[in-house]
This record gives structure tokens, sequence and C-alpha cells, in this order.
């Protein structure tokens, strides 16, 4: 598409996930380092930047993104690009008339690896879409990306992991996936995905937490 784009795993000291420099005619994208679900909306989120001219930083989200128009529709056109409304409403049915105060992580982290995205970004998609109410992801859910996010910056592995998404996704969709994983017959990233994890080096919690 005529667009610089450039990996930079420096960006994560300034807390910056990805960035864009609509300067045309030659456009940059810039991202992070971050497992391939993640870098998938953080690259799409960018593109929302150029096709509206607009130059922008993904950075930590806070009470004033409400008011900043285009991080919103740039995070909508990500939401639509990678988990278009029809594939959704296929999976999930239409959107309530009344939104649900809450998600189940485990059906969360489903749909999520359905459309090899992060929990994150389909939570956000949710909310767009009215299935959810955007006070579970700003008071209960975003707490706790953040505290992933640090995690995955400071390459901290915790030693939860393991049983959390055991616990979450179940021991026969576990093994499965470990299994490829150990046997070579998918990368590390697939892993990463199908786990619906962001941090690679989660894997090994997992592995090693992991008793069928």
């Amino acid at each position: 598409l005529g667009i610089l784009t450039f990996k930079r795993s420096d960006l994560k000291q300034f807390g910056v996930r990805g960035l864009c420099l609509a300067s045309f005619p030659l456009p940059v994208i810039v991202f992070r380092s971050e497992a391939p679900s993640a870098q998938a909306f953080t690259i799409a989120h960018e593109l929302g930047h150029i096709l509206t001219k607009q130059s922008g930083i993904i950075g930590p989200r806070s009470s004033n993104y409400k008011n900043n128009p285009i991080e919103k529709w740039s995070d909508q056109f990500a939401g639509c690009f990678l988990m278009p409304r029809k594939q959704v409403e296929a999976l999930f049915g239409p959107a309530p008339t009344s939104k649900a105060t809450k998600i189940d992580d485990a059906e969360l982290s489903r749909l999520a690896t359905i459309f090899r995205v992060s929990a994150h970004a389909m939570l956000i998609r949710l909310v767009h879409l009215g299935y959810i109410a955007a006070t579970y992801y700003w008071d209960v859910k975003k707490p706790e990306f953040d505290t992933e996010e640090r995690e995955y910056k400071t390459f901290g592995r915790a030693k939860y992991y393991g049983s959390r998404y055991k616990s979450q996704l179940g021991d026969l969709y576990t093994g499965l996936v470990l299994e490829a994983w150990s046997s070579g017959r998918i990368t590390n990233h697939n892993a990463a995905e199908y786990m619906g994890i962001r941090n690679l080096a989660h894997l090994n919690d997992i592995r090693d937490n992991f008793s069928p």
C-alpha cells in the first residue's frame, strides 16, 4: 500500500504500542513487540490513522481517550477490520436491547481466539457493538489488561498463568495446543494466539504447570 512499516521493540520503554506518521506521499507505521494478535490490532489501528490522514500514538488508555475522536474512530476501524459485525453476530447472536454488565473470561477468550485477536481487543469490540457495558471494560477489565501489559513490558512471568489459562480453556484444549506446539506442528506465535495470551514467555509457564 506504499506505507513504510517498522517494528521497534524499544517503544515499550515509553509505554507506546504503536505510532503513525500520516505524512504523504510516504506515511509510516511503527509497532512494537507484542503477541501477533495484539500486533494485528495495533497495525489496523494505525492504518485507520492513515485513512483519516491524522498522525497518532497508541499509549496508555485514560479517561481522556473518551474525548479523543480520532483515537476512538481508529479503534473502531480496527475492530471492524478484524472483527466484522456480521461475523460477531453469527457467533454471539445480535446485540441485546440491554447491555450485559459483564462477560465470562472463558467466553471472551473463546471469541478472541476465533478472531485471532487479544481478549482486550475483543472486549473493546463487544463494547462498541453494544453487547457489554463500557463500565465493565473501564472499571473491571482494563486494570487487569494493564497489569498484563506491565508484565509483558518487564518480561515478568507470573507463576499463576499456567493454572489460570488451563482453567479457562480446559484440559483437552490446552493439551492439544501444547502437544501441537511441542511437536513443531505450530509455532510459538500460533500457540500464543490459540491460548489467547500476549506474552510468549507465559507459554513455558503454562506447559510447566499443565498436567493432563
